[in-house]
């Protein structure tokens, strides 16, 4: 993953992000009323010696619409990085292929726990049932970001 380029003639990857994508929409599909489309897509890779303090996934959308996160996990290959749930006290210990998606609100505070040994690959991505969400303008500005330069992997360094 931390290889990965982007290429314009080389559609593989893009291919296969998509694949992802739409399994991912049609899962969370299947428990909300609406159906939900992508809002925001990237990889994770949280190094040895990294964790996310409890937070909140709460992006700004349209009034009684709703936000999905989700994570498709790359690999298991790691020790710690657990995803906790502290309101519910709920410990998951993710395997490779294994999808783990969650109302992004007020009610599920979260936070990986340290990472103590490999590195912990994810995909991580957010979804809306908002049907006015433009998806193309989200793209557009992703490619780029890619073409800058910039970032479509987000790595979690020691802290």
């Amino acid at each position: 993953l931390e290889n990965i380029n982007y290429n314009n003639e080389n559609n593989i990857i893009d291919d296969f992000i998509s694949s992802l994508i739409d399994s991912m929409a049609y899962w969370i599909s299947l428990n909300n009323e609406e159906p939900v489309r992508l809002q925001w897509c990237h990889f994770a890779i949280m190094k040895n010696g990294s964790s996310n303090p409890t937070h909140l996934d709460l992006v700004k959308i349209q009034k009684n619409k709703k936000l999905y996160s989700a994570m498709l996990y790359l690999n298991e290959n790691y020790d710690g990085g657990e995803l906790y749930f502290p309101k519910t006290d709920t410990m998951i210990k993710p395997k490779t292929g294994d999808f783990v998606f969650f109302k992004s609100d007020d009610t599920t505070p979260h936070e990986v726990k340290l990472v103590t040994n490999g590195d912990r690959k994810n995909l991580v991505a957010f979804f809306t049932d908002d049907e006015n969400f433009n998806l193309q303008k989200y793209n557009d500005k992703l490619k780029k970001r890619i073409i800058e330069g910039k970032k479509s992997i987000y790595t979690y360094d020691t802290i």
